[in-house]
C-alpha cells in the first residue's frame, strides 16, 4: 500500500522537467513546448523517452545546461505570447457578438438582414 502512494507522488509535474525535457504542465497534463504533444502519464521516464526519440536535434543543438534552459524559456515565452493573443481575439469576438445581440434585442422589429450585416461591417471595420 505504501508503495502505491509513493508512485502517485512521482506522477506530479516537476518544474525541472521544463528545463530538462521542454515540457510544461497545462490543465493537469504534461505538454511539450516543442511539439505541443501531451504525455499520457506524467512520469519522468515517459517525458525522457519522448524527448530522446522525437527531439534529438533540439537536444544536440542545446545540450543540457544554460543553453537548453535559455532555449526552453524562449519557447515558453512564445507559447505564452500566442496564448495571450488568442485570449485577446476571443475577448474581441465576444464583444462583437455582445454588441450584435444588443442591437438585435433593441431593434428586433425594425432590423433586417441587410441592416444587421451593415452593423457587423461597421463593428469589424478598423480605422487608422
Amino acid at each position: 500500500m505504501a508503495e502505491r502512494k509513493k508512485d502517485e507522488e512521482y506522477r506530479t509535474f516537476q518544474l525541472e522537467w521544463t528545463e530538462e525535457f521542454a515540457f510544461v504542465e497545462r490543465a493537469g497534463s504534461a505538454v511539450g513546448l516543442i511539439c505541443n504533444d501531451k504525455i499520457a502519464s506524467m512520469k519522468r521516464l515517459n517525458m525522457k523517452r519522448h524527448f530522446d526519440t522525437r527531439h534529438t536535434t533540439f537536444a544536440s543543438k542545446y545540450p543540457a545546461g544554460d543553453s537548453r534552459k535559455k532555449a526552453c524559456q524562449e519557447l515558453l515565452c512564445r507559447v505564452q505570447a500566442s496564448q495571450q493573443q488568442l485570449r485577446g481575439w476571443t475577448q474581441q469576438g465576444e464583444q462583437y457578438f455582445s454588441h450584435l445581440k444588443n442591437i438585435k434585442t433593441n431593434l428586433r422589429s425594425r432590423l433586417t438582414d441587410g441592416s444587421l450585416n451593415a452593423c457587423m461591417e461597421l463593428n469589424l471595420t478598423t480605422y487608422q
